[in-house]
């Protein structure tokens, strides 16, 4: 069931893609062609690149004073991002956009390496060997052509790394290296600190490694942070939080609470991308998105936090993290894959029983992964919930993810035992069965 359902959605994927792709929009199969010939953007390193030269020029006035507020240019990560400047730099060593971009072409193959060995190590109790590597090839295939991946990839964005590093982190988890699981989250925390998060959710659930790791990780690129770019700048960033969460985007690729709710009242614009100013403060857009981050993210740190947790609880927080923020374009739902991976594996257990939810899956996943370019008519008022397409299908993977965190039978350091336990059973009873 589960290698149909994924044939399935690859098929459906690049059928989809086949209109956009002749009508010269975006598409998966141009995207693919970018990354087979290493073509790529600057999308993070221009922001970031002119922060640090700011910053390098021995300037009074902070980077955010200067870049953010005076200049309009949005660079949106904290003083620690610009660390992969300021080390190389310390050391005489140039970093070119090529370099960065080249490891964004290396986390495409990360995050498809990634899903692919970890749907591998979940169906162990497969008795077809040949059933087992067709599902992980076709998880690997379809991380590789996800858009929002290969989006990142194309724009230059650090999204690329992070996602890889996640990628990384879920197989990490699965295999109970819960001390690498929390590194690799505090790495990505130095472009998305909102992922600080974890450490909460770790040490309510006595997650000691991983909060332990984490921490550790944390402390050390804070104190380098500190060392280089000094305190007032890292205060000064929270000016710069303050006012991405008051305004948020309302361009039509924003798929977040604070998107859907810019263009449901039609407030901003919504058809182009405004390079240098976010969405005029409404306080409706404000307070529903800090309602729903709320709720997301108090449901992510206490669901039952006094269980231990398993993968679906990991990926519970990582999504709510993501969904909850008042910018979330395409490219930050880059983590999906692995996930995508583990429910319809799960799924796969109950056969016809979850019938219903494989189809939510498979419709989730199409929605994901097909991108539709900007329609006038839809950008306002409730028919601009149709072109909220990963929005939808992100909060669809959400709560299949509550729905069936149970079903999901493994816990971090348990997977060995797990194993050799399932082995002994019938078959039909194994992780992920119903290929």
């Amino acid at each position: 069931m589960v290698v149909v359902m994924m044939a399935a959605a690859l098929v459906a994927v690049f059928a989809a893609a086949v209109p956009a792709w002749l009508s010269d929009h975006d598409s998966v199969i141009r995207l693919l062609h970018y990354w087979i010939a290493v073509v790529q953007g600057d999308d993070s390193w221009k922001p970031m690149r002119e922060a640090y030269a700011w910053h390098a020029g021995g300037h009074s006035e902070t980077i955010y004073r200067h870049v953010f507020f005076d200049q309009h240019t949005k660079f949106q990560y904290p003083p620690a991002s610009l660390l992969i400047f300021a080390l190389p730099d310390a050391l005489h060593i140039p970093v070119s956009d090529r370099a960065l971009n080249w490891v964004g072409w290396l986390s495409v193959l990360i995050v498809s390496g990634a899903t692919g060995a970890l749907t591998w190590r979940a169906t162990r109790d497969w008795p077809e060997t040949s059933l087992r590597y067709a599902a992980a090839a076709l998880a690997a295939l379809l991380a590789m052509t996800f858009y929002p991946i290969l989006w990142a990839f194309r724009q230059g964005q650090i999204q690329a790394w992070l996602s890889a590093w996640f990628a990384l982190s879920a197989y990490a988890f699965f295999t109970g290296r819960m001390r690498t699981t929390g590194a690799l989250i505090g790495a990505i925390c130095f472009a998305k600190p909102h992922f600080m998060i974890f450490l909460v959710w770790a040490v309510l659930r006595r997650q000691w490694n991983f909060a332990g790791a984490m921490a550790a990780v944390l402390a050390l690129t804070s104190i380098a942070s500190m060392a280089v770019f000094g305190w007032a700048d890292h205060v000064d960033y929270l000016s710069a939080l303050s006012y991405m969460s008051h305004h948020g985007e309302a361009f039509i690729r924003n798929y977040s609470v604070n998107g859907v709710m810019h263009r449901l009242i039609g407030n901003g614009f919504n058809l182009d991308f405004q390079p240098h100013d976010y969405a005029p403060y409404h306080p409706l857009v404000y307070w529903t998105t800090v309602a729903s981050s709320v709720v997301f993210i108090g449901l992510a740190l206490f669901y039952r936090r006094n269980r231990t947790p398993n993968l679906f609880d990991f990926f519970i927080a990582a999504l709510s993290l993501t969904i909850s923020s008042p910018i979330a374009w395409e490219h930050h739902y880059g983590i999906l894959p692995p996930i995508f991976a583990m429910l319809a594996l799960t799924l796969a257990r109950g056969g016809r029983r979850n019938l219903v939810a494989a189809v939510a899956l498979f419709l989730a996943f199409v929605a994901c992964d097909t991108i539709l370019p900007p329609i006038a008519a839809l950008s306002t008022g409730l028919a601009s919930l149709l072109q909220a397409t990963v929005f939808f299908g992100a909060l669809t993977v959400l709560v299949l993810l509550y729905r069936f965190r149970d079903a999901f039978p493994l816990k971090p350091h348990e997977h060995a035992l797990a194993v050799e336990q399932v082995a002994e059973q019938p078959a039909h009873q194994g992780v992920g069965k119903g290929a």
